[in-house]
């Protein structure tokens, strides 16, 4: 009877050996395809016909791709991490800036950030130059060349006048 009773048992499971012969359902644009098929899925770009490559320039083209496909996801992964920051900080001046009007007071924030996703400058506030939107060199980050002019200038007209009557 315990024979019967592991027939009954095993009777909803396929047969190990249906298993073993079917090949396992391919998945598109996956990050490790099989070594075995001439062909690299690509997902929505398509696929890359590999059968005319040696199995050892496949096996190597493979690993480029899955490292390629490993670099992307870091990349999107710290862009997206990049743009949470960016939302977390918009969201707290937001809220910083609603607080200070609903106090009656004015006031200003500004911001340039220089991220993964780019260049990012922010104005928010109540105040007169918060309306205006415009931020100055110094918030944006560019470097002020006026002292620096003005003090080669000097220089230069200095050497040049001691040239002149020295």
């Amino acid at each position: 009877m315990s024979s019967s009773r592991k027939d009954d048992d095993a009777s909803h499971l396929p047969a190990a050996a249906d298993a073993a012969e079917r090949p396992p359902k391919p998945v598109s644009g996956s990050l490790e395809p099989r070594r075995d098929e001439p062909v690299l899925d690509l997902g929505r770009m398509g696929k890359v016909d590999l059968s005319h490559l040696s199995p050892e320039a496949r096996a190597a083209l493979l690993e480029q791709y899955a490292k390629g496909r490993i670099d992307l996801d870091l990349r999107a992964r710290e862009l997206d991490v990049d743009i949470q920051a960016l939302d977390t900080e918009l969201t707290s001046w937001t809220g910083q800036a609603a607080k200070a009007h609903e106090d009656g007071l004015s006031v200003t924030v500004s911001n340039a950030t220089e991220t993964s996703v780019g260049r990012t400058e922010v104005m928010i506030g109540n105040s007169e130059a918060a309306q205006k939107g415009r931020l100055s060199r110094n918030q944006t980050g560019e470097e002020n060349w006026g002292p620096i002019i003005a003090i080669v200038s000097i220089i230069a007209g200095a050497l040049l006048l001691g040239a002149i009557f020295g």
